[in-house]
Parts: C-alpha cells; sequence; structure tokens
C-alpha cells in the first residue's frame, strides 16, 4: 500500500511531530510575560548559572589551598567558594518565588507548598546555625531576615493564598539570601587576608579561620544533599507535568521498519556493554552489565513482563495521571536514604554545636537508621499498590512494579549490612531488566515483520525498548576524561530542556511559577554541582548508584500511557488487534 500524496512517510511521520513539537517550545519561553522584577530574578538566575559554569572551567579556581600558621603548627585548606554560596542563596530565594506561585495557583500539587518550605525557611537556616555557632553578632541581622522570610511566607501559602506580587517576590528573594551574606564575605575576607602583602598577624588569621571554618565544614555536605533532594525533586515534577511529545510520537504509527532498526540498535548497546567487544563499552561501573547468577533472571523476567503488561494494559485505557509524584518520591527517598542521613547528621551536629558552641564531640546515627527509613519510604507504596480507589492510575502501576523490583533488592541491602550472607543471588540489576526487555522488544518486531499477529504494537514497542535503555545506559557512554568536566554541563542542559518541554503555553501564574523554579534549579545545581566538584571528599557516585534504583519504576513511568489534563478520554491511543495485510490494504 503506498502512500497518499502529500503523506509524510518513513521517519519523516517520526521527526515531523517532534521537530513541530520543538520549534513551537522555545516560543513558550516568553520572558516578557513576567513582570518586569521577576523577569530580573530570571535573567540573574541565568546569568549566575552561566557564571558557575564558566568559574567551572577556570582550571584550579576553586581548587583548595593548603596553608599553616604558627610554624606548622596549624594546617588547614581554603577555597575561594564564594561564588558558590552566592548562587545557592540567590537560587533558594528564587526558588521559593517560584514555588509560592505553583503552590497557591489552582489544583497545585501538595508538595509545591513543602518545597516553599525548604527553599524559604529551611535553607537559609543553614547560614544562621553556622553563624550562631561561631557566637557572631551578624546572627542577630540574618535571624531577623529569616523571620520576615518566614512569615512572608507564611502569609502568602495560608492567609492571603495567592502568590506573591512582584516587588514583594524581589522582597522574598532578597530577605532569603541575606543569611548567606555574612558567609560570603567571610569567605572573600579570609581569602583576602592569606594573600594579603605584607602577611596578616597569625592571630588575626586564626580568628578568620573560626569565623571562615563552619562554612567550609557544613555547606559541601548539605549541597550534596541538595543535589540528590533536587534529582528526587526533579523526577517527580517531570512526572506532575509531562511533556506531551510521547503521546504526539505514539499516535502515529511508524510501522515495524522503524521498531527494528530500534531494536537492532538497542540489542547491539547491550551486546556491546555485556561483551565489551574491543574494549566498546560505557563502563559505568565495574560488573554493572555482567550477566547475574541463574537465581536472578527469574526476578529479572518477571519484572521485564510485569512492565510490558501493565505498559499495553495503559495503551488499551488510558491511566489518570494521580499519586504519580507520591510513588516517585517515596521511591526516591527510599533509595536516596544514605545520603539522607548523611544530612539529617550534618544538620543534627550543626544545631548541636549552634546550641552549646563548637565541640570536638559529634552526633552519630543510629544503626540501621538508613535501613529504617528505606523500608519506612518503600512501604509507603502498599496502599497506593492495593487500594481500590486508585485503579486505573499511574501512581498505582508505579507502585505495584517498584515493589516487584525492589522487595528483593532491599532484602538483599539489609542482608548485606546485617552481615548475613545470601548463598544464592535472588534480585535482578536494572541492566538485567532492560536486557529482557529489549529482548521482548526484539522478538515482538522479528513477528511484526513476518506479518504475525503481536500482543504488543510497534509504537509500544519502541517505548519498551528506548526509554529504559536510555534510562540505564544514559550519559554512561561519554568518556571519563569529557564526562567529568561536562558534569555540571550536563546537569545545566537537562534543566534547561525541561524548562522549555515543562512551559505552559500561556501566560499568567502557572507560567511565572515554572520560569522562575526551573531557572532556580539551574543555578542550584550549577551551584551544587561546583561545591560537590571543590571537595574530593564528597563525591555524586553514591547517589548516582542510587539513582539506579529509579530505573525501574521510573521506566514504567514513563513507558506507560497517563491520559492528560487537557485531554479527552476518547483521544487516547487504543490497541486494537493486529490487522492483516489485506484488511490494512482496505482501509487504506
Amino acid at each position: 500500500m503506498e502512500s497518499e500524496p502529500g503523506q509524510p512517510r518513513g521517519a519523516q511521520r517520526v521527526l515531523t511531530p517532534i521537530w513541530q513539537e520543538a520549534r513551537r517550545r522555545p516560543t513558550h519561553l516568553r520572558p516578557r510575560a513576567l513582570p518586569m522584577p521577576l523577569r530580573v530574578l530570571a535573567v540573574i538566575t541565568w546569568l549566575g548559572a552561566a557564571v558557575m559554569l564558566a568559574f567551572g572551567f577556570i582550571p584550579g579556581f576553586f581548587a583548595p589551598e593548603q596553608h599553616s600558621l604558627f610554624g606548622g603548627e596549624l594546617v588547614f585548606k581554603y577555597s575561594p567558594i564564594w561564588p558558590l554560596l552566592c548562587g545557592l542563596a540567590v537560587g533558594s530565594g528564587v526558588a521559593a518565588v517560584g514555588y509560592a506561585y505553583t503552590a497557591t495557583s489552582p489544583d497545585a500539587p501538595r508538595h509545591h507548598a513543602l518545597l516553599v518550605w525548604c527553599a524559604g525557611i529551611a535553607t537559609p537556616l543553614i547560614p544562621i546555625l553556622i553563624l550562631t555557632m561561631d557566637r557572631a553578632w551578624q546572627v542577630i541581622p540574618a535571624a531577623a531576615a529569616w523571620m520576615g522570610a518566614a512569615a512572608l511566607v507564611i502569609t502568602q501559602l495560608y492567609v492571603r493564598r495567592r502568590p506573591t506580587r512582584p516587588w514583594l517576590g524581589v522582597l522574598l528573594t532578597c530577605l532569603v539570601a541575606a543569611p548567606w551574606v555574612p558567609s560570603v564575605w567571610a569567605n572573600i575576607r579570609f581569602g583576602r587576608a592569606l594573600h594579603a602583602d605584607p602577611p596578616a598577624d597569625p592571630n588575626d588569621l586564626l580568628l578568620l579561620l573560626l569565623d571562615d571554618i563552619g562554612t567550609q565544614t557544613y555547606v559541601p555536605g548539605i549541597a550534596l544533599a541538595f543535589v540528590a533532594a533536587m534529582a528526587t525533586g526533579g523526577v517527580a515534577m517531570a512526572a506532575h507535568s509531562r511533556s506531551a511529545i510521547a503521546h504526539s510520537v505514539s499516535r502515529h504509527r511508524q510501522g515495524w521498519k522503524y521498531t527494528a532498526v530500534l531494536c537492532a540498535v538497542g540489542a547491539i548497546v547491550v551486546v556491546l556493554e555485556i561483551t565489551e567487544i574491543g574494549g566498546i563499552a560505557s563502563g559505568f561501573k565495574e560488573n554493572y552489565w555482567t550477566p547475574g547468577g541463574p537465581g536472578t533472571w527469574p526476578h529479572a523476567i518477571l519484572v521485564a513482563l510485569a512492565i510490558a503488561y501493565g505498559t499495553r494494559r495503559s495503551f488499551q485505557s488510558a491511566l489518570q495521571p494521580r499519586g504519580d509524584v507520591r510513588t516517585t518520591l517515596a521511591v526516591g527517598i527510599s533509595a536516596l536514604s544514605g545520603q539522607i542521613v548523611i544530612a539529617m547528621v550534618m544538620i543534627a551536629n550543626l544545631i548541636a554545636n549552634a546550641i552549646t558552641g563548637p565541640t570536638d564531640a559529634s552526633i552519630a546515627p543510629p544503626a540501621g537508621l538508613e535501613l529504617v527509613i528505606m523500608w519506612m519510604a518503600l512501604f509507603t507504596l502498599v496502599p497506593v499498590a492495593a487500594r481500590r480507589g486508585r485503579n486505573g492510575t499511574v501512581g498505582q502501576l508505579v507502585a505495584r512494579i517498584g515493589l516487584l523490583y525492589l522487595l528483593p533488592v532491599y532484602v538483599n541491602i539489609t542482608l548485606s549490612q546485617l552481615g548475613v550472607t545470601v548463598p544464592v543471588s535472588f534480585w535482578a540489576k536494572p541492566t538485567q531488566v532492560v536486557t529482557c526487555l529489549v529482548v521482548i522488544g526484539c522478538v515482538t518486531a522479528i513477528l511484526g515483520l513476518a506479518g504475525r499477529p503481536t500482543l504488543l504494537p510497534s509504537e509500544l514497542v519502541n517505548r519498551l525498548v528506548l526509554i529504559p535503555l536510555l534510562i540505564v545506559v544514559g550519559t554512561a557512554w561519554i568518556p571519563s576524561v569529557i564526562a567529568v568536566p561536562l558534569t555540571p554541563v550536563i546537569a545545566v542542559t537537562a534543566a534547561l530542556f525541561a524548562l522549555l518541554w515543562a512551559m505552559p503555553p500561556d501566560s499568567g501564574a502557572a507560567h511565572t511559577g515554572v520560569v522562575l523554579t526551573v531557572s532556580a534549579q539551574l543555578l542550584l545545581v550549577a551551584a551544587a554541582a561546583g561545591i560537590v566538584t571543590v571537595y574530593q571528599d564528597f563525591t555524586a557516585d553514591d547517589t548516582t548508584l542510587a539513582l539506579l534504583l529509579f530505573a525501574v519504576p521510573l521506566s514504567t513511568l514513563l513507558c506507560a500511557h497517563v491520559q492528560p489534563a487537557t485531554e479527552d478520554v476518547d483521544a487516547a491511543p487504543t490497541l486494537s488487534r493486529q490487522r492483516s495485510p489485506r484488511e490494512a490494504g482496505r482501509r487504506g
């Protein structure tokens, strides 16, 4: 059957909706749609993110310098991290204003109010506690600014229940950022004194060191927690405001030839990762892609079949967009329980030292706290997975498959930390699930090319093969020599794409809130990534490994067809039985 004249064919049917949507999306990013004061805040965050990246590429700019006092008796390191502190300060303030807009909009997600508290009230407490620990007089104006910001946030959220006015938003940004000013000034003043000519008095340097040491000690660890929290929150936000592009593409049947090519590419990637033929592999983690033991494959096959079955049912009847944020946050908290414990311990020690003054003693976390957080967060998925009122929602699908995959994995983690050796491995790695999905896609594509009836249509196979593979492999194929300096660039670029694809086409409060929140995340991610890069003791490896536990639940979320809020039920794609070539010809 030949295509009608003027109709796109082959790859054009795939690229046309993507290209049209890509051309339309940048037009949604209209800074003029924002009031002038808020437009200035957005531009400041963009320029700040660019400055953070520029500083990141200057060799040795943030490298810690080793110094000593009193003839080498006191050895310490200094790093000029004040630009990064400015990024955290301004980014937190703009984020508080943006989330105030989204949290007070009609039908706003509940967690956005919590994000306002985190950005506008909890984050400024960090420099205030550092000043309190040092017994610095600057704590008084800093605390006054914090109380003003807290009063403004509470008033807007619970009294007026409407977004801040533009100039009031600028005031809120300044109040949230103000507590960071003493830490920024202390870092600048200490650096100038260290490089003064003639050299400064050692006793004066010691006082300056005490003013700066709190920031150098606590901010890096908390910044690492920020990176993990933003990764989790970003996934949840993307889940809640998913782009229409996937639905637009899925409505166009590309045919089995395109699907077969996609499956072949996926199979080649998996084979290269497992065999490392010619040294061509991502080399992401040692033994990560190696096939597991025989006892792990039943788990991998079961999870892959569950994802395929759940996705197929979602194409028969589009799922309601409910429970996606709750389930992704629960999975994120359980996966990042180690980072949460680190943040809790550092904050607890910071509060204790603020009350008693600096001491050598420190608060240690209770044994097994990480496991408690991990299991409590995972068990919150049980009501979502079992409740009848959640039937037909994307949250229930993610909860069920998340429990199916994560329960054996967490049992293994728990037994390992308890010192119990398991003779037979029974839990699958995300790579094994991806391998099974690629095999399912290849078998289905072969049947489709042969004209045999298949349970899965081509557009569904495209999702099952492409999305999980991209999530698991991701940027791991970038050589490490290039990936390390490009990490902040990759993070900011991803946030910029999120800004474009999540942008509402109309102006108003929704448009303003999305612009400010995502723009603030651009700056926060760049600043936090810079801080983590400075301190070699803090690396993103643990966070990366934890986020890999997101792979299976997130693949389920993005593969499923979800009913957009603005889409009619009748417009959802449905799975019809596979038509024979003769019947297809009659319909054509």
